[in-house]
């Protein structure tokens, strides 16, 4: 009896997630990250097929060009022939070969953007093409997004060369000396680099080696249906013996099939307190389009924002870390190529190290530890770790570290953890297959298997006793502080958070930001980590050098008492307006604005500057220090620890017991009282 009442409520529950699951997995119109998810392909309708001319006096549609060489062109499409022009008209590119009942397009803009069509049914737009490796054509389509009618084709435009050296960045392997370049070619061909301190004088090569997926890799829709399109080969191979802070020249690409333009960049500079970096960050950056197609994207601040940071590179910056939702194609591989080519001016001339969000990978079933959570669009993580190779050691086991100047970097996986409650029930239930779009619970023997299950939480989790944790903690041991005085540690979910979110399990900010203070904060402060950066959250939020919700006072010796978390996802894609109407103590700085963050340091000073996308103006700027002379003490586990009680963490307890003390700030995040800040 009381296992058949466990199974009811167990079914209840499921049910409801299964619901849950299905309206977050909609993507109804107003919810969509990417333009493309707006595109209901089960409605489209051809009235005309390709390479037909349709009805006499019908719709015609055609382009200024028929193909076109090197990276990209800028192409006119006319049209003429529409009767009674409508809001809902739209001019969409696709593939030369794709289906429009199988494929979504890869953009679209509104015809009425042409001040002609609504009176006249004739109009022209310019579009920007990128070398896809593929043939392209453009469709007018008209009844809009929700129910497509493809009326007219254009003619193909054709791609000349297929196999150019497209979306080259730079990235570090952990190793000194070395720097890792990544680009895509149609062809797998046989990939190298090669590279020199002048100009036109490339001494020095290596041969590279090279990734690809396909749609059987991808875990679920658009990944595998309307949002497939061919990758093609991502290359990459490395540059070693370089020497420190010095300018390289460097090719990639293929001795039959051809060579990228020639690019450079200065090497990274010695590890050591002896060196000076200057450093950009990131986080939930995403793309648009620069020829004002995708109107609806909500990402067009980033635009401006890659704008700034290829500047800050003309300028000298050395370094982007981008901490999770990097592309935001959720699905639809095209926006990767747009991505990297919108970002190339940067990442071709300083390397590029990323942490993987939850964009790039949660999907039900494939490990995360969200039950219910789409965002990646099917991608589940593939299409990111393939694209960016950080040094990572295996493909799903997202953490490493790197030195750079004076500054040891952890980056860490915050999306895999298994969330109280529905872990629980899934052990509860082991022999249970939860069916979630039926809403069913069937038990059966041996039906929990890896990557099959929306309740396998086996991989990378972060809490104390996971491989991750582990890691974390052999890796804050073995830093030498003499060598690197200054630790960073970066993720995409924020430890502390100001937003109004206390939602329960799985995915909470709260719930989840309160989990990684129980397992990672201790840990933090033995170590003295100086600053964590991270995003998730679309905004830009500074805490003071807090401890278990507590502002720490400086040190006898002048550095900072405890660590200082930073929220950098205002980059592009749009804010997040859910913070508290009073700002928690805890918090220095909170901005709903778009921007990004540049950090210099050296021994004993490290100095961020928060700056708008739009305009260059200061939002935040504060700086770290340290004396001169500073020497590494790890302090003690603190007293209540688990570390040192075997007890319950005190910044345990209910989550809600205190929230609206806590939302206007009286308590801190632990519920005690916190002192103000000056």
């Amino acid at each position: 009896m009381e296992r058949a009442l466990a199974l009811a409520i167990a079914a209840a529950l499921l049910t409801a997630a299964a619901l849950l699951s299905r309206s977050s997995g909609a993507r109804r119109p107003g919810q969509a990250h990417n333009p493309l998810e707006l595109w209901r392909m089960a409605n489209v309708r051809v009235e005309v097929a390709p390479d037909t001319n349709g009805p006499p006096n019908g719709p015609r549609i055609s382009c200024n060009i028929t193909s076109f060489a090197g990276q990209h062109a800028w192409v006119e499409v006319t049209w003429s022939g529409v009767p009674g022009g409508r809001y809902d008209d739209y001019i969409a590119l696709f593939p030369a070969g794709a289906d429009p009942l199988l494929s979504a397009p890869i953009k679209w803009g509104w015809a009425a953007r042409s001040p002609s069509h609504i009176k006249l049914g004739v109009g022209s737009l310019e579009f920007r093409l990128l070398n896809m490796r593929h043939d392209l054509r453009f469709a007018l389509v008209r009844n809009g997004l929700q129910f497509p009618t493809v009326v007219a084709w254009s003619e193909v435009i054709r791609v000349e060369q297929p196999n150019e050296p497209m979306q080259g960045h730079l990235s570090l392997t952990g190793v000194p000396g070395e720097v890792c370049v990544l680009w895509v070619m149609r062809d797998r061909g046989h990939p190298s680099v090669r590279w020199g301190t002048a100009s036109g004088s490339l001494e020095h090569s290596a041969a590279g080696d090279s990734l690809t997926y396909s749609r059987a890799d991808m875990c679920g829709p658009p990944a595998n249906t309307s949002g497939w399109m061919q990758p093609g080969w991502l290359h990459g191979a490395v540059m070693n013996g370089l020497q420190p802070a010095t300018r390289y020249f460097y090719q990639y690409g293929d001795e039959e099939l051809g060579w990228s333009a020639e690019e450079s960049f200065v090497s990274p500079p010695a590890v050591g307190p002896d060196s000076t970096v200057r450093l950009l960050a990131v986080a939930d950056l995403g793309q648009a389009e620069a020829d004002g197609s995708m109107e609806a994207s909500e990402m067009l601040p980033s635009l401006h924002t890659t704008a700034r940071l290829a500047e800050e590179a003309a300028a000298g910056a050395q370094l982007l870390v981008h901490n999770g939702d990097i592309s935001y194609a959720r699905g639809f591989s095209s926006q990767w190529d747009v991505y990297f080519d919108q970002l190339g001016p940067t990442v071709r001339r300083m390397p590029y190290m990323t942490t993987v969000g939850n964009h790039e990978r949660d999907w039900p079933g494939s490990g995360d530890r969200f039950p219910a959570q789409y965002d990646s669009g099917g991608e589940c993580g593939i299409p990111y770790y393939r694209r960016t190779r950080m040094p990572t050691a295996e493909e799903d086991k997202p953490w490493f570290s790197f030195d750079f100047g004076p500054i040891h970097f952890i980056q860490y996986s915050t999306g895999k953890e298994p969330p109280g409650a529905w872990f629980a029930l899934w052990k509860a239930l082991s022999g249970c297959h939860s069916v979630l779009f039926l809403g069913a619970l069937e038990c059966a023997p041996a039906l929990f298997q890896p990557h099959t299950h929306p309740f396998n939480f086996a991989e990378h989790l972060f809490e104390r006793g996971s491989e991750q944790r582990a890691w974390i903690e052999a890796d804050l041991k073995a830093v030498n502080r003499s060598r690197t005085p200054w630790v960073v540690v970066g993720g995409h979910r924020p430890m502390y958070i100001d937003s109004k979110w206390f939602g329960q399990a799985p995915d909470g900010d709260q719930y989840i930001a309160k989990l990684l203070r129980e397992s990672l904060e201790e840990l933090l402060h033995r170590y003295q980590v100086d600053a964590t950066w991270h995003g998730h959250h679309h905004s830009y939020q500074r805490t003071c050098s807090v401890f278990r919700g507590h502002c720490q006072a400086a040190g006898a010796d002048g550095a900072a008492g405890g660590t200082v978390h930073l929220v950098i996802g205002h980059a592009g894609a749009g804010l997040t307006p859910n913070i508290r109407f009073f700002r928690p103590r805890i918090f220095q700085a909170v901005h709903l604005k778009h921007g990004y963050m540049r950090v210099e340091a050296n021994a004993t000073h490290m100095v961020h500057q928060v700056t708008s996308s739009y305009d260059g103006s200061l939002l935040d700027e504060f700086t770290l220090t340290k004396p001169p002379g500073w020497r590494f003490q790890p302090r003690p586990a603190a007293l209540g620890s688990k570390e040192a009680s075997n007890g319950s963490s005190p910044s345990g307890g209910s989550l809600l017991g205190s929230a609206w003390a806590r939302l206007y700030g009286r308590v801190g995040v632990d519920g005690a009282p916190v002192p103000a800040v000056a």
